[in-house]
């Protein structure tokens, strides 16, 4: 999955399941070790990779079903314009999460912004819109926003789908992500 952005982009890569040995379990069966990188083109920030079991393999099929959807709605968010509409889908481990909303950038129809947070937190993370819970702590979430069209929302629905068929939910556990669809 690529997200392109201005001067920086946003690959997310399934690298397997972070216990492969582990087939039958119902919880740690499912896990996947997730590849993010993260450049800025102009070399603002040195190049960052980051490896960490982020998404289960349900995970990975509820973002890309999430993806979809939001893509068949892409111009109601373009269209939109009373409030700020809003769809979020974020999961168990919450160092990441997706927040497409209608803030609308040139031509494209939405904006899909990636939130890193806790072991997915990039060393140059001050230089990204952040919350800081308190001023004397620590930033505990980042966030980036790609301008994206229906076809770019697809395009990374398909490329999760294609990463997906190498790593199938080995379990019968279903799980519901956590999805928010508001105008705010």
């Amino acid at each position: 999955m690529r997200l392109q952005g201005g001067f920086v982009s946003f690959k997310l890569k399934i690298l397997g399941y972070q216990f492969p040995e582990m087939g039958s379990d119902p919880y740690d069966s499912e896990w996947l070790d997730i590849q993010i990188s993260i450049r800025h083109s102009e070399g603002r920030w040195q190049d960052w990779v980051n490896i960490d079991p982020s998404l289960e393999t349900v995970d990975v099929q509820h973002l890309i079903e999430w993806l979809h959807e939001v893509a068949s709605h892409s111009t109601v968010f373009k269209h939109w314009r009373s409030t700020r509409l809003e769809s979020r889908i974020f999961f168990t481990e919450p160092n990441l999460g997706f927040e497409a909303h209608s803030d609308v950038y040139g031509e494209q129809e939405l904006a899909l912004r990636v939130y890193l947070a806790a072991e997915n937190l990039p060393p140059f993370k001050k230089d990204l819109q952040h919350i800081e819970l308190d001023k004397r702590e620590e930033i505990s979430e980042v966030w980036i926003d790609f301008p994206v069209n229906a076809s770019d929302l697809e395009q990374a629905a398909q490329s999760l789908t294609e990463q997906l068929a190498s790593f199938p939910i080995r379990t019968n556990r279903k799980r519901l992500p956590i999805i928010s669809d508001q105008g705010v």
